[in-house]
C-alpha cells in the first residue's frame, strides 16, 4: 500500500514540476512562490479529488494483484508438492482469478505423475516380491502384460 501512495506522490510531483516549467516558459517572469501559489489555486481541486480517489484505487490494485498472485502461489505450492513426491491437491482457482486454464493443465499433469509413480511402485513391488507370492499391486497394473525389451541386431549393409 505504501508503494501505491509513493507512486501517487511521485506522479503528482512530476505533473506539478511539468506545469511549473510550462508556466515559466509561457508566462511572464515571476517568483517561484507566485508560480506555486498559482499552481495550487488552479489545480488544488484536482489534487483534492485525486486524494479522495486514492483509497478506491488502492483497493482495486490490491484486488487485481490478488487475482494474479493468488493462483501463482497455489500453483507454486502444488508444483513443490509434486517435486517432493507428495500427492498434489487439485487446484481450483476462483471464478475471477487469472490463469484459470493453468489449473486444469496442472491437475492433468499431477494426475499423470501420480499414475506413473503408482505404476512404477507396483512394478518395483512385483520385481522384489519372492517367487510364488502374489504381489499386492493395483489390478490395472497387475493385468497389464510385462513388456520385455529384446535387443535387435543392427542390419549390416552387405
Amino acid at each position: 500500500m505504501l508503494r501505491i501512495i509513493l507512486y501517487w506522490l511521485f506522479c503528482l510531483l512530476s505533473i506539478s514540476l511539468l506545469l511549473i516549467c510550462w508556466m515559466v516558459f509561457t508566462g511572464p517572469r515571476r517568483p517561484f512562490s507566485a508560480l506555486f501559489a498559482d499552481l495550487y489555486y488552479r489545480y488544488g481541486p484536482a489534487l483534492s479529488a485525486s486524494l479522495m480517489l486514492l483509497p478506491i484505487v488502492m483497493m482495486d490494485v490490491l484486488r487485481m494483484s490478488n487475482k494474479f498472485v493468488g493462483p501463482v502461489m497455489r500453483l507454486r505450492k502444488g508444483l513443490r508438492d509434486v517435486a517432493e513426491g507428495r500427492p498434489a491437491q487439485p487446484l481450483n482457482f476462483r471464478d475471477d482469478d487469472f490463469w484459470r486454464d493453468m489449473a486444469g493443465d496442472f491437475n492433468r499433469a499431477a494426475a499423470h505423475v501420480a499414475r506413473a509413480a503408482a505404476e512404477r511402485s507396483a512394478a518395483t513391488e512385483e520385481m522384489t516380491s519372492p517367487p510364488g507370492s502374489t504381489p499386492v499391486a493395483s489390478k490395472a497394473v497387475a493385468s497389464k502384460p510385462a513388456e520385455i525389451a529384446v535387443p535387435v541386431p543392427a542390419a549390416s549393409g552387405k
